[in-house]
């Protein structure tokens, strides 16, 4: 009987380092995938966020490389400024992100290039289509393409309620994306679908919920929305393919389009990023 208990008493033990073991790792995949390596070739300034005096003011259409690490709220600031923050804010967040996908879009050109790809390189490329869910290599490359700054900084307002959201203060989820696995950081969202609970991913950064945007974007039931943005960089026009995104259909492409106006979100489309933070490929 002794013997038995001690086998048990071992097998308990083991069970819970794995069940450890997978959660640790499972924390280091999140992390990995939230805070990527800068962009190839881009200079990235990481500043703490501690409040919102700490985001620095947009003085042009060339936008420093500045991502922030914390989480903050606006909910205090008056409207106007709370919009100024709001757009200094995620604005380089979305240009460092457009051009990570800028910059894999070209690794994915130059791999399938090669007449022999090492293993590695095949390996990665496979992982990109399975991430995307992508058939092919052009699929791939459909879905790795970018859209308006405008669209973008529109759907980030009205998902974060301009950054006042609790998802937005307390897990830096600028578009309110639900999870599905327990193992990632995430957050029990206040309602529920039938008898299950509904909850919604933390994020070390506001650009690890954007970089997650272009993946959901990309990936998701979006096929027209894709298919658009290759014809047309016409925000107005775009936004008429994202009824699917959100619960209330043609009334949410109605509230982008009068966000993209009343805000003349259209002027950000022309903003890049400082090209003083592009440092020249291969330097």
């Amino acid at each position: 009987m002794r013997s038995i208990l001690v086998s048990l008493l071992l097998f308990l033990v083991a069970a819970l380092l794995i069940a450890g073991g997978l959660r640790l790792r499972a924390t280091y995949q999140e992390e990995a995938r939230e805070v990527q390596p800068p962009p190839p070739g881009v200079q990235v300034r990481y500043r703490p966020l501690n409040s919102p005096d700490d985001i620095e003011v947009l003085t042009g259409d060339r936008v420093p490389a500045v991502t922030y690490t914390g989480r903050v709220s606006l909910a205090d600031l008056p409207v106007q400024e709370k919009k100024q923050k709001f757009f200094a804010l995620m604005l380089p967040a979305v240009l460092l992100a457009k051009q990570d996908l800028a910059d894999l879009r070209d690794e994915v050109r130059r791999i399938d290039a090669l007449d022999e790809p090492t293993v590695e390189e095949r390996r990665w490329l496979e992982g990109m289509r399975e991430r995307y869910r992508a058939d092919d290599t052009a699929t791939l490359l459909r879905r790795l393409q970018d859209h308006p700054n405008s669209v973008v900084l529109a759907q980030a307002a009205l998902e974060s309620g301009w950054g006042t959201s609790r998802f937005f203060r307390e897990g830096n989820n600028v578009f309110g994306v639900w999870s599905f696995d327990e193992n990632e950081p995430r957050m029990a969202a206040g309602e529920m679908r039938g008898d299950r609970r509904i909850y919604v991913k933390k994020y070390r950064s506001v650009l690890g919920s954007i970089e997650d945007y272009f993946v959901t974007i990309g990936r998701g039931p979006y096929t027209d929305f894709r298919a658009a943005r290759l014809e047309t960089d016409d925000p107005l026009e775009l936004i008429d393919h994202l009824h699917r995104y959100s619960e209330l259909g043609e009334e949410y492409v109605r509230r982008l389009a009068l966000t993209i106006r009343s805000n003349d979100l259209h002027r950000f489309d022309d903003y890049r990023l400082d090209p003083g933070f592009i440092a020249q490929r291969g330097s």
